[in-house]
């Protein structure tokens, strides 16, 4: 499944305050999901990578993802910042500073046309096992390579499932529901 075609469902979910109408786009979504990924579909819309149990963190939080978002457009943590508190989201900051990525950024990140939601989980998982020295760092650039690989739209929820932010209103009852 194309990113982008989650992230549409996601735009919608955030400007719907009807549970049903919820539950409705969740269960279309859902019917149109490859089995192989409804898993890591429903992960995402929870704002997660992966189950609790397993234990897996990102290690990404704000500074982080600031980072990533100023490597990914080519501007300074500063203009990140301010456009976070203008926003009032860092997901929001990421579309407003789309820009233009330094040379070599993709090598962190190689994707091969549109995202989908399994070049996604592979990034994230790729961040999750990132630790030692030099990992924040790593960790950044590949964020960075994800948001620079990503379209605009696409760019505000992979900041917000990178930070676990996701700001959509679907709990896990209304993702069964839907199921």
């Amino acid at each position: 499944m194309k990113f982008a075609t989650l992230t549409s469902c996601f735009r919608r979910l955030e400007v719907t305050s009807s549970q049903n109408e919820m539950i409705a786009l969740l269960a279309r979504l859902l019917a149109g999901t490859p089995p192989d990924e409804i898993e890591t579909v429903c992960y995402f819309t929870l704002g997660e990578i992966g189950p609790e149990y397993s234990g897996v963190a990102l290690g990404v939080g704000d500074r982080t993802a600031a980072a990533a978002i100023a490597l990914a457009a080519g501007t300074d943590l500063a203009s990140v910042e301010t456009a976070a508190r203008e926003l009032g989201d860092y997901g929001d900051a990421a579309v407003r500073l789309a820009g233009r990525p330094p040379e070599g950024i993709a090598e962190a990140f190689p994707a091969a046309g549109p995202l989908t939601v399994t070049d996604v989980h592979r990034g994230f998982a790729e961040i999750a096992r990132t630790s030692g020295p030099g990992s924040a760092d790593r960790k950044t650039r590949v964020l960075a390579a994800m948001l620079a690989a990503a379209t605009p739209p696409e760019r505000r929820y992979l900041v917000r499932l990178a930070t676990g932010e996701m700001r959509l209103g679907v709990g896990d009852m209304t993702l069964l529901d839907a199921l």
